[in-house]
């Protein structure tokens, strides 16, 4: 286990080191038994950390998350990860404003980025699904 991390800092306003101070682990996994074998069906790890910042001394939890299936193209794990307090640097972008598209397509984009901007990521991958399908209709007309 590493025991520094470099993550962005809400006090120092930039990227810093972090000690990881505890972790703690937690896992749930799901087995099926098919002709006398046993199978993992199912998986959640999770991993929490414990950070504190070398700058400022300010701490922060780590929350560090995979599942079965989350894997890339060479078969490596991909980690989900969330910060509490939520880290600032997500820097929340104005919603463009498009003068030549419909209103109601214009809505749904606002409405896309409200989702996004609050880490609904189902919400925002529907609602840029629901966009793509009106901006094509509007350009078979």
């Amino acid at each position: 286990m590493a025991d520094r991390v470099k993550i962005y800092c809400n006090t120092c306003k930039g990227e810093t080191n972090h000690d990881i101070k505890s972790t703690h682990d937690q896992s749930y996994h799901d087995e099926f038994e098919d002709h006398g074998q046993r199978f993992l069906g199912y998986y959640e790890e999770t991993e929490f950390r414990f950070l504190i910042c070398r700058g400022c001394d300010s701490a922060t939890l780590q929350e560090k998350w995979t599942c079965a299936g989350m894997h890339d193209h060479n078969g490596d794990e991909i980690f989900s990860y969330n910060y509490h307090p939520k880290r600032k640097n997500l820097g929340e972008r104005e919603v463009k404003k498009f003068h030549h598209v419909d209103k109601k397509p214009n809505d749904s984009y606002k409405e896309i980025i409200t989702a996004f901007q609050q880490g609904l990521e189902i919400i925002t991958a529907m609602g840029v699904r629901a966009l793509l399908v009106k901006v094509y209709a509007s350009l078979k007309e």
